[in-house]
C-alpha cells in the first residue's frame, strides 16, 4: 500500500487533468455561444463536486486534505469564466485551483511562432497571473498551475528569460508552477511541445540553467550565479498566505510534472505492442531512484497525472 487515508498534507489530490471535449472545434477554448460549451462546463462542474465529495466521505485526513480542481481544460480563461463555479467543500481552506499555461502561446508552445520573449509577452502573461490572483488568491483560494514550459525552438536565453519572468510573478501571487516535462529535448521550429527538461536515465538536467532560474525563483540555495542573472530582484515579493491552503501551496514552490507517462494518448497502440502505456514517448519507467534524482537537484514538488478513462470498461 502506497498511500493511505491517514498520509499527512505532502499527499494532495487533483480531481481530474484537462476534461475537455475532445475532437471538438472547441476542444481547447470556450464559446459562450456553442452549447457543447456550456453543457461541458456544467459536466466539469458536477464532476467537480462529485469528486470532491468522494474524498470527503473517504475518512481519515482525506476529510481535510488538500484537494485541486479544474476547470473545462484546466485553462485559466475558462476558470474566469462566470459559468464556471469551484465545488462546495465541507472542509475549510482546504481547495485550490488548477490551471495549464503554456502563456503567450505565441512563445511557449506556437511554431514557428516567436523565438524571442518581448515586452508585450511580458505584459500578456502578467495580466493573466494578475486575473487569477484578483479572482481566486485574494479571495483565499491558492492556485497551481500544474503545467507550464516553453517549447525548445534553439533559443535558451529567451526560454531563461521567460522561466524567471513566470515563476517570479506567479511566486509573487503565492502560486506553485510545475515544469510539463515529456522528455523530448530537442530543439525544432516547425513541431511544438519540445518539453523535456529531466534526463530519466542518467538523472540530471538537460538545461540546467532553465531549472537552476525556475528553482532560485521560488528561494532554493543554487550555487549558479548565471540563474541568478535572470532573475528580476524587484519582483521577488514574499507572499503572506491567508490559510493553510495557501501555506501548502506556497511552500510547493517550483515542481515537476510526470508528463503524462502514465496517461498516454496513444496507450492502446503501447499495449498491442505488449508495451506498458507508462513508457509513452520513449519514457523509461518512473522508479523510487528517478523521484530521488530529482529531489538532489532541488525538487520537492512532483505532480503525477493519471487517468483510467481509456480503461473504463475494463
Amino acid at each position: 500500500e502506497i498511500f493511505n487515508n491517514d498520509y499527512d498534507e505532502h499527499l494532495v489530490f487533483e480531481v481530474m487533468n484537462e476534461p475537455r471535449l475532445k475532437g471538438h472545434i472547441h476542444e481547447w477554448g470556450f464559446s459562450t455561444f456553442c452549447k457543447d460549451c456550456r453543457d461541458s462546463m456544467n459536466v466539469v462542474k458536477e464532476f467537480n463536486q462529485a469528486c470532491l465529495d468522494t474524498i470527503r466521505k473517504s475518512g481519515g485526513n482525506n476529510a481535510k486534505r488538500l484537494v485541486v480542481v479544474p476547470s473545462l481544460c484546466a485553462s485559466p480563461f475558462n476558470a474566469l469564466n462566470p459559468l464556471f463555479q469551484l465545488p462546495k467543500d465541507s472542509a475549510k481552506d482546504a481547495l485550490a485551483l488548477s490551471v495549464h499555461m503554456y502563456s503567450p502561446y505565441d512563445f511557449a508552445m506556437g511554431v514557428p511562432g516567436g523565438e524571442v520573449f518581448t515586452t508585450e509577452h511580458k505584459k500578456s502573461l502578467e495580466n493573466d497571473l494578475k486575473e487569477l490572483n484578483q479572482e481566486y488568491v485574494l479571495k483565499g483560494i491558492p492556485v497551481i498551475i500544474g503545467e507550464m514550459g516553453a517549447t525548445n525552438k534553439d533559443n535558451l536565453t529567451e526560454r531563461g528569460k521567460w522561466f524567471a519572468y513566470f515563476v517570479q510573478n506567479a511566486r509573487k501571487y503565492g502560486m506553485a508552477t510545475c515544469v510539463w516535462d515529456n522528455g523530448s529535448s530537442f530543439p525544432s521550429k516547425t513541431e511544438s511541445e519540445r518539453y523535456g527538461y529531466y534526463n530519466r536515465t542518467e538523472k540530471k538536467w538537460f538545461f540546467p540553467l532553465l531549472m537552476d532560474i525556475a528553482l532560485k525563483a521560488t528561494g532554493v540555495d543554487l550555487q549558479n550565479l548565471e540563474a541568478d542573472s535572470y532573475l528580476d530582484s524587484n519582483i521577488d515579493i514574499e507572499f503572506q498566505p491567508q490559510n493553510k491552503a495557501q501555506e501548502i501551496v506556497y511552500d510547493m514552490g517550483f515542481g515537476w510534472n510526470l508528463g503524462n507517462t502514465l496517461d498516454a494518448t496513444h496507450w492502446q497502440e503501447l499495449q498491442n505492442a505488449g508495451l506498458s502505456t507508462e513508457t509513452g514517448w520513449g519514457q523509461p519507467k518512473t522508479t523510487k531512484e528517478m523521484i530521488q534524482g530529482l529531489k538532489a537537484l532541488g525538487i520537492k514538488t512532483i505532480r503525477i497525472p493519471i487517468s483510467w478513462h481509456n480503461h473504463i470498461e475494463n
